[in-house]
């Protein structure tokens, strides 16, 4: 079950989308959804200052620096009260929280006490100093031990559930997740898996098939492919699934968030929510 959901909120179309994929699951579920705004202070001090360095432009940078971060918490404001005439009306139970410091840091901080996290697949969290998508969600990831929805600008009905196999623990972790939270819903599943050896990858999806029922007595289609999983879901699944569930896997100590990894093909289609655990 989803108890809390931290939904990270900036001023655009891809944040009123997390909020009705959080609503969605929140009226299922009876959960609490947080609302967070970020004000990027550190963000904002920086930009004043290369226009205006010091000493030359102090008097002139603190005015123009305490101008910005008002300006910002009154846009936070206007969004946190925003979110909450929404969850009332939605009867949803909610808080409302505004934070200051750099955005992925302050999520990835909260996230530990959370479920789940749904934020849109590009985030606008600088919203007074560049109008232009930034990196949170991809640091997010690289960090985060707690699932993260990504969800597109446009909102849609999750039924169609595309599952990425292969049988890893990040894998693992994030089917068993996914059916936690979707264990109120009625799904169509279909666990898909790139391996060598068929005879294989079919034991491993009947057991992943066999746990999942276990929470939904519900058909599970089950594929198998030798073929490059990114080519397959993009010519064969991706347009026909509402939600594509995978695994994140760390490739060295760092964890980064590696060019060609399975959940950066999703975040860059930007077309297709997707669940996604370390």
């Amino acid at each position: 079950m989803i108890r809390r959901i931290l939904v990270p909120m900036d001023p655009s179309e891809y944040s009123k989308s997390a909020l009705l994929y959080a609503a969605n699951i929140a009226q299922k579920q009876q959960s609490e959804i947080e609302g967070m705004t970020v004000i990027d202070i550190p963000d904002i001090e920086d930009v004043v200052t290369t226009f205006l360095p010091l000493p030359q432009g102090t008097e002139k940078r603190i005015a123009h620096e305490n101008e910005m971060i008002n300006d910002a918490r009154q846009k936070s404001g206007k969004l946190l009260h925003e979110f909450g005439t929404f969850c009332d009306e939605h009867r949803i139970f909610c808080t409302r929280r505004q934070y200051e410091g750099k955005p992925e840091n302050v999520i990835l901080k909260e996230s530990k006490f959370f479920d789940l996290v749904i934020i849109g697949m590009r985030t606008y969290f600088h919203f007074e100093t560049d109008y232009k998508a930034g990196h949170s969600l991809e640091k997010l990831l690289n960090h985060t031990i707690t699932p993260i929805m990504a969800v597109p600008k446009k909102f849609r009905q999750v039924k169609k559930v595309l599952i990425a196999y292969d049988g890893s623990m990040p894998a693992v972790r994030a089917m068993q997740r996914f059916v936690h939270m979707a264990v109120n819903s009625e799904f169509e599943i279909t666990l898909l898996m790139q391996a060598e050896n068929e005879e294989n990858a079919m034991h491993e999806m009947n057991n992943a098939e066999d746990y999942i029922k276990r929470y939904r007595d519900i058909p599970i289609k089950k594929v198998w492919t030798r073929n490059n999983l990114i080519t397959v879901v993009d010519k064969d699944f991706i347009s026909q699934s509402d939600i594509v569930v995978s695994g994140f896997h760390s490739n060295n100590i760092l964890g980064k968030f590696k060019l060609g990894s399975f959940p950066k093909y999703l975040i860059e289609r930007n077309d297709t929510a997707a669940f996604i655990c370390q």
